[in-house]
């Protein structure tokens, strides 16, 4: 009703002022824009260009100054054109209006505080789960020693699976090589042996690749340049195997159609039942080995960025920053790796394979 009585008092004067404020209004936002825009300090080389932004900055601040002064202007002349009691009424319905709308913003932004915490108490759960994972991983290991680490290299083409020994990758231990691996693969072709009798079958294990009928070049039945996350163990002396899937030809590797969904799960949950009985025997064989023959060769370099200095755009800063201070939520960051060394960076790469790793921020961004 307040709205109703106040339009109906606003002649073409007072309309035309009104427009007028909208349009200076929307100047002032350009320009303000327009200043948060132009790169300053280190983020621009050359001394004269950085000359120029600096003399357009002053003109559009002049510009943002002379805006303000006739927007002022023009809400004192929007003021006189009302007639007095309807001027009244007009502060009145301005000040509801202010308190209904900082009521609705308040209500907003409080539910989206809620939301945040809501996410940030999940993802502090998941983090004590991790942390609990790994108490309990150093709680194994405090009085045992690690004798074997497994990868798995599983497809959904076949249902037949075997022991894949050695790799291409420079950095693994020189002391870990094929020969030493007799032992384990007598380990698997004595529990594949002992399941076979208590009438336990595991058709899709291919016993060439424990029996040693095999040379040890033949044993690394995978693709060419074979690199997996268990290369390096070897250099803290620990065995290192992988399970993989004979004949095949990674289809979906490296590209985007790689994902579950793609994938034929029968397959593969048919080859974990299977390995994870050949595992849990296998597992009684090494606890009675005595301790292990790779020789320790462990040393370990710890990544750094170029002259500890980031490299590339900087992003996500707020305006008128030139620092990145703006914090973003589940964001995605993409690292390329610079080798150190060249024989630890081999220039062939194996199937599929990525130069990159990703890093995505948490809710705290």
């Amino acid at each position: 009703e307040w709205k109703k009585k106040i339009e109906a008092a606003q002649g073409a004067e007072y309309k035309k002022l009104k427009a007028q404020q909208e349009k200076l209004e929307k100047d002032l936002h350009a320009a303000k824009e327009e200043i948060s825009m132009i790169p300053m300090g280190e983020r621009v080389r050359d001394p004269k260009q950085r000359q120029l932004n600096r003399e357009r900055i002053n003109e559009l601040q002049s510009k943002i100054d002379s805006l303000k002064a006739e927007i002022k202007e023009v809400a004192r002349k929007l003021e006189e054109a009302l007639p007095p009691d309807i001027r009244e009424l007009k502060s009145k319905y301005d000040l509801w209006k202010q308190q209904k709308d900082t009521f609705e913003c308040f209500k907003n932004a409080l539910a989206e505080e809620i939301r945040i915490k809501e996410r940030r108490v999940n993802a502090l759960k998941k983090a004590k789960q991790w942390l609990a994972v790994d108490k309990q991983i150093y709680q194994l290991f405090e009085k045992q020693w690690l004798a074997l680490h497994v990868s798995f290299l599983l497809g959904d083409r076949t249902d037949r699976w075997g022991l894949v020994i050695g790799g291409d990758s420079q950095l693994r231990s020189t002391e870990d090589q094929p020969g030493l691996y007799n032992r384990i693969q007598a380990w698997y072709l004595d529990s594949y042996r002992q399941l076979e009798k208590e009438g336990i079958k595991l058709p899709g294990f291919e016993v060439k690749t424990a029996d040693l009928t095999l040379s040890p070049a033949d044993v690394i039945m995978a693709v060419e340049h074979i690199s997996q996350s268990g290369d390096i163990v070897g250099r803290l002396g620990i065995y290192n195997i992988i399970y993989g899937t004979l004949h095949e030809n990674l289809r979906f590797e490296g590209t985007p159609s790689d994902v579950v969904e793609n994938y034929n799960l029968n397959h593969m949950i048919k080859q974990f039942k299977e390995i994870v009985m050949m595992t849990h025997r296998v597992a009684d064989s090494i606890k009675r080995a005595p301790a292990r023959n790779i020789k320790y060769s462990a040393n370990y370099q710890f990544p750094q960025f170029d002259g500890n200095k980031l490299t590339g755009c900087s992003m996500l800063s707020a305006k008128g920053s030139s620092i990145p201070n703006y914090p973003v939520v589940y964001g995605t960051i993409q690292f390329f790796f610079a080798p150190v060394a060249t024989r630890y960076f081999s220039t062939q790469k194996y199937y599929g394979m990525n130069s990159y790793q990703l890093l995505i921020t948490d809710e705290n961004g």
